[in-house]
């Protein structure tokens, strides 16, 4: 949820002298980038980019395209400064691309020419790699065991969302580098149990293993005493995680910043197993989307041991009836926080956030998705967190044009400070009657909370069953009165009831859902 830096530095010099730095060694606002094609890229800034490249890499973006063979040629034009002292060896046979000079590589986008002929020529060919991207390439265990022998050098490795790949495979993915990894991705291997954990060395810093669902007891214990260095744990929707794994988790892993258990299909944890999290005195960033086990007694906890925390996400964790104002309220002892999303939670009232938003001055993101008791009045509130840079009210119906337009107002133009962005898709706001002239905020009008519940649909369920005492609840009333409310705004009217008997009973049943009547 970090957002990015909006500033951007002016400089009318350009040099064609070699650089170290490039856009791939900058820390990007989301780990989900996947970058973009050159074809893309307008030609005017395709020219001023290969402005910055030395002169030989300039010369060989001619021979890419004509497009970039044109955007070379005018390159020329912006550069004042030129200096060959370190083009001056000539163009030998050095192969920059590829050799020692390649240190990271990704192929997941090219995966229909991908076998085990190519991986054996990336480990021959490229024995220096230090990143390397394989996610949707099938080998055989034996040309996966050969490349990671190749690898010694392998500090990332990513591998994510490939379904057939079972533990072998992994295994001998994993063998030969598995002591220089310091990153590894293993999202969506539905099929992994684990068996490779205990080949990890103490190198190893972030490990990503959302939607694995059959990573066992005995996976997460063999991880906790080989990756005693773990500062990243991502464990969302692995259902067989138990409440001795996570009590492990925070015994064992004394470094660790990162964890995350969202998903509502832990089978073997409790409410007792994740009040361990409030063991984790390190802790940076918690994620506990979707969970049910979130309670008030768990926020109390971990909002009184827990302070170093920064980012906290809690969007549709718990039930009406265990998360309540007083846990929330609770979260205002965090006092180092930065980054708060309570999206889909009813017990967000005005006064409950304004009490966490005066206690937190730090915070600079705030998600408030689907919140339908929120009203205007905190929104106005929120005016006065002097370091917000993005509030995001998508879905909360109650919010209208008068306190987004004094959050507006709240803001005036500063060229030294950043914008703020406030999104008020899906609420009663009306954007082109909002007057933005001397405000550095920005109003986006799309509707988020849609996203909130495609994520809660798509999200592994297995063996878990319904409620029956939670099915008549306040929130499914509230989920009713949304529907109301925007179907007056933005649906279509209805067919009318002519039967008189029929439109009493339409009444009948809908003041029933509501909890106007008894049932």
């Amino acid at each position: 949820m970090i957002l990015a830096d909006d500033s951007i530095g002016d400089s009318s010099d350009f040099s064609r002298t070699s650089s170290n730095q490039s856009l791939a060694s900058t820390t990007l606002s989301s780990k989900s980038y996947e970058g973009c094609s050159l074809d893309e890229i307008p030609a005017c800034v395709l020219e001023r980019i290969i402005a910055y490249l030395p002169v030989k890499d300039a010369i060989s973006m001619e021979r890419a395209s004509k497009r970039c063979m044109e955007a070379s040629i005018k390159s020329w034009s912006l550069v004042s400064r030129l200096l060959l002292s370190r083009d001056c060896e000539g163009f030998g046979k050095n192969k920059p691309f590829r050799n020692i000079h390649l240190k990271s590589l990704d192929v997941s986008g090219i995966v229909h020419l991908m076998d085990d002929k190519a991986l054996g020529i990336i480990g021959n060919s490229c024995p220096f790699l230090e990143e390397l991207d394989l996610s949707g390439v099938r080998a055989s265990w034996e040309a996966l065991g050969d490349l990671s022998e190749s690898l010694s050098n392998l500090k990332k490795l990513i591998y994510k969302d490939m379904e057939n790949a079972g533990d072998k495979q992994l295994w001998f993915l994993i063998k030969g580098c598995a002591r220089s990894l310091r990153f590894l991705d293993l999202r969506g291997c539905f099929r992994l149990h684990g068996r490779c954990f205990r080949l990890f060395g103490d190198q190893l810093e972030h490990l990503f293993l959302d939607g694995c669902q059959q990573v066992d007891e005995t996976a997460i214990e063999d991880l906790c005493t080989s990756a005693v260095c773990l500062k990243e744990l991502r464990i969302n929707n692995c259902c067989q995680i138990s409440d001795e794994n996570v009590s492990l988790i925070s015994r064992m892993l004394s470094e660790l910043q990162v964890i995350t258990l969202c998903g509502n299909s832990f089978e073997k944890l409790s409410t007792a197993g994740i009040a361990h999290i409030g063991n984790i005195t390190s802790l940076v960033e918690l994620a506990l989307d979707h969970n049910p086990l979130v309670n008030d007694a768990f926020l109390i906890s971990i909002s009184k041991s827990l302070k170093n925390l920064k980012t906290l996400s809690l969007a549709n964790s718990g039930l009406d009836q265990t998360v309540t104002g007083k846990g929330i309220i609770a979260i205002a002892q965090l006092k180092t926080l930065e980054q708060l999303d309570l999206s889909s939670l009813g017990a967000v009232r005005s006064g409950v956030l304004l009490e966490v938003v005066y206690s937190c001055r730090s915070l600079s993101l705030v998600q408030l998705r689907n919140c339908v008791y929120l009203s205007d009045h905190g929104v106005k509130g929120m005016a006065r967190a002097a370091n917000i840079r993005h509030l995001d009210l998508s879905g909360s119906i109650l919010i209208t044009n008068d306190s987004v337009q004094d959050f507006i107002k709240a803001f005036p133009q500063d060229e030294k400070k950043p914008p703020v962005t406030i999104v008020v898709g899906g609420t009663a706001v009306e954007a082109s009657r909002l007057t933005m002239r001397g405000s550095r905020v920005i109003v986006d009008s799309s509707d988020y909370s849609s996203l909130m519940t495609m994520s809660n649909n798509c999200s592994f369920k297995i063996g878990t069953t319904s409620d029956d005492d939670y099915s008549d609840n306040e929130f499914e009333a509230l989920t009713t009165q949304r529907s109301f409310y925007i179907d007056a705004k933005c649906g279509e009217e209805e067919q009318h009831i002519e039967d008189e008997q029929k439109l009493q009973e339409w009444v009948e049943g809908e003041a029933r859902n509501l909890g106007l009547l008894g049932s």
